[in-house]
């Protein structure tokens, strides 16, 4: 990786620079949150019906 030095930049420069480090952290959990329910549901260990009956309470 190139050694970069911010110093140099103005600031809507590093609020573009902030946004895409942002938004590439925000896509990878996504995507990570989407593997892991993919593969609980291909293994056969995510349950939607198992659910605690006094959470329920709640919702009527």
């Amino acid at each position: 990786m190139e050694d970069m030095s911010l110093s140099g930049l103005d600031n809507s420069k590093l609020e573009a620079i902030a946004h895409e480090i942002y938004t590439e952290l925000v896509e990878d959990a996504c995507l990570g949150l989407c593997f892991e329910v993919h593969r609980a549901v291909k293994c056969g260990y995510f349950f939607l019906d198992d659910t605690d009956p006094d959470s329920m309470k709640d919702f009527g």
